[in-house]
């Protein structure tokens, strides 16, 4: 009876197998139902998000600033199902204050990162006076100020704004954004670039005292900054001249001075046309081609703005019209925050768009490599959330390495007396894998033997792979095994405690799904 019963339950899972093309993927865009509530999380008592990470672990860090206390800068962790992770903080949260409760003072979080021992660096601002101050914070992995870093775990720096930071690889933070204040007037306002040491003080080796500091136009600012694989860093943002503002880039070396090989003289300014262009967020593709995201257009009614530029600076001809790309989501303003490149060259945009009437929402945009709107993605290549009926703001996007994409910002109930701005969290399907994929194993470059298996199968690959890992799919497109550091031809899976049914076996090396393969696993 055990080998009748046991030959009932394959020839089930056979069928299964072969109805496979049945099982439908969720369209990418689409929002996660096993993230928070239908895929969104909201944490009150918070003002707005404007920054996310992702751990190695897959944990979730979100920074902005809060009303609780005295707009204090604000830092969330969330696990992977969205649930505040208790290890962290207070309950999953830490709020931090520069300024000691000091009664005028608005300090608020706008970038994250995370260093590869797992520390959490934050930049920001703090206000007070009219002047501008700096203000970098390292956290401990369980949300306590490291005491190693500046005077407690916090660094002040003045005369400058921060809008966002990267790690360098010897562990160096590099933060940019503006030099000077603009009251009362913004001339003498600077794209500017800071570097510290991994202590906190700032680099002296960098620029001019550690500032890199450049002058375009009447004022500019730097709004996003990325590395590139030579070193050299790439500042976004814009420059306005006699009121004309443009989409403004800047190339520095390794020791902060201009690049002479970048545009002209390290600069590149681009006006799509409009009178209002701004870039905020700023990528670099693996072929070495710089990807920027913003906005453009007449004052009130502006427009997703996408640019990619050649390593040189130069607009890339093969990109949309001459390097542009503009996307009208709603009738009133449109405006790109960030960007992510997906590891098949895909570029995700994420903002808010605005209806000309009352309503603000989530906007997200997901383009080919040559700028077309992806159709498979959304609606024509877009997406817009609404979380509440009023007022909500989309500042950060971030990819998980299931492909999963990770847009954080805030909400805010209108007419709700006592209702406070939440940080929002929102989580959509990417790539499709919520449901198994049709992919068959002669076209993958990966076997396994036996399968359907009771124990345990031998995966064998085309040929070796180095610090792989292959991660085991359920039905529902969660992920329930995962073996890292896959660096052979032949591995031994192992069962455990899978129950028996149809999963979907994905092999990546490097962030990039480089096989996939059926499996089924029988009682």
């Amino acid at each position: 009876m055990k080998h009748i019963s046991r030959l009932t339950r394959t020839t089930f899972a056979l069928m299964t197998y072969f109805s496979l093309p049945f099982v439908s993927f969720a369209q990418p865009g689409t929002l996660d139902p096993t993230f928070g509530t239908g895929g969104i999380v909201t944490t009150v008592q918070t003002d707005a998000a404007y920054a996310v990470a992702m751990q190695s672990d897959g944990k979730i860090v979100v920074v902005g600033n809060s009303y609780i206390g005295n707009n204090d800068y604000a830092v969330a962790r969330y696990d992977s199902v969205g649930l505040l992770d208790p290890t962290f903080g207070i309950g999953g949260i830490v709020t931090t204050s520069f300024l000691n409760g000091f009664w005028n003072g608005t300090e608020v979080a706008s970038s994250v990162a995370i260093q590869s021992d797992g520390k959490i660096v934050v930049a920001g601002n703090t206000y007070y006076y009219n002047a501008n101050v700096i203000g970098l914070a390292r956290y401990n992995s369980n949300g306590s100020l490291d005491s190693s870093f500046g005077v407690g775990g916090l660094v002040i720096t003045a005369n400058g704004a921060a809008t966002s930071l990267a790690i360098q690889n010897d562990g160096k933070i590099v933060v940019a954004g503006r030099q000077g204040f603009f009251p009362p007037s913004p001339t003498g306002v600077d794209i500017a670039l800071f570097r510290y040491n991994i202590n906190g003080s700032i680099d002296s080796t960098f620029g001019t005292a550690g500032v890199a500091a450049t002058t375009i136009g009447d004022y500019e600012e730097g709004n996003s900054v990325a590395i590139q694989n030579d070193g050299s860093f790439v500042v976004a943002g814009y420059s306005t001249t006699a009121g004309n503002t443009n989409f403004a880039l800047v190339r520095y070396t390794t020791i902060g001075t201009l690049d002479p090989f970048f545009g002209i003289g390290g600069i590149v300014t681009t006006d799509i046309g409009n009178f209002y262009d701004a870039a905020k967020s700023v990528a670099i593709q693996s072929d070495g081609k710089i990807v920027v995201a913003g906005k453009s257009g007449p004052g009130g009614n502006t427009d997703f703005a996408v640019v990619r530029y050649d390593s040189n600076g130069t607009l890339d001809s093969t990109f949309g019209t001459s390097g542009i790309v503009t996307t009208n989501i709603g009738t009133g303003n449109n405006e790109a925050t960030s960007l992510v490149i997906q590891s098949d060259s895909k570029i995700v945009v994420a903002g808010v768009s605005y209806d000309a009437t009352t309503n603000y929402d989530f906007a997200l945009a997901r383009y080919t490599g040559n700028g077309t709107l992806d159709a498979s993605f959304g609606t024509g290549g877009i997406v817009t959330t609404a979380i509440v009926i009023h007022s909500d703001y989309c500042g950060s996007v971030v990819l998980q390495s299931d492909g999963k994409i990770v847009a954080v910002g805030s909400s805010f109930p209108p007419n709700s007396p006592g209702a406070s701005t939440d940080f929002t969290v929102v989580r959509y399907n990417g790539n499709g894998v919520t449901g198994l994929s049709e992919a068959d194993n002669e076209q993958t470059g990966m076997s396994l033997f036996p399968n359907p298996l009771y124990s345990s199968a031998t995966i064998q690959f085309n040929s070796t792979i180095k610090n792989g890992e292959l991660i085991i799919f359920n039905v529902f497109g969660q992920k329930v095994k995962s073996i890292k550091n896959v660096s052979t031809q032949t591995i031994t899976f192992y069962r455990d405690n899978l129950p028996a049914g149809l999963y979907l076996i994905q092999l990546t090396q490097e962030n990039k799904i480089i096989g996939t393969s059926k499996l089924i696993i029988t009682d």
